[in-house]
């Protein structure tokens, strides 16, 4: 298995993506995210950001992680800290089924916090559910 360190704004290594499967986990193995196509999302398969170019932006097309090496047009890359060991990744037995609900990424990024993206467990359940419920009160009329 082949991981490559998603590094945030300040150079750290928050999370580590499988070249093959596009499985996107934690520093402890742990996956929270799925790449496919240019999106990127939960293990539940709600579309939570994109991937492009090396990076990935949020729903709101903010920068929260990239590659180390990656240069971005209109942001000031961060220099990489120590990129730690990678873990072992503790894979899920089949993938999401997916679902597209955000609009185009932003052409011209913006640095985003990682945080925002990502809580430790998955992304922000506030932010996913508010996303559900607009989409649920949109189609119900």
């Amino acid at each position: 298995m082949k991981l490559i360190p998603l590094l945030d704004r300040s150079g750290n290594t928050r999370a580590w993506v499988e070249r093959k499967t596009g499985w996107i986990s934690d520093l402890t193995g742990n996956v929270f995210a799925f790449v496919q196509f240019d999106g990127v999302f939960s293990r539940t398969g709600a579309q939570i950001g994109w991937f492009g170019d090396g990076y990935i932006q949020d729903r709101l097309g903010r920068v929260v992680l990239f590659i180390s090496g990656r240069r971005i047009e209109h942001l000031t890359m961060p220099q990489p800290q120590r990129i730690p060991r990678p873990p072992r990744l503790q894979l899920p037995s089949a993938h999401p089924v997916l679902q597209w609900l955000l609009g185009p990424p932003r052409k011209k990024p913006l640095w985003g916090d990682f945080a925002t993206f990502y809580d430790g467990l998955g992304p922000s359940g506030m932010a996913v559910g508010r996303l559900r419920e607009f989409h649920e009160r949109a189609g119900g009329r």
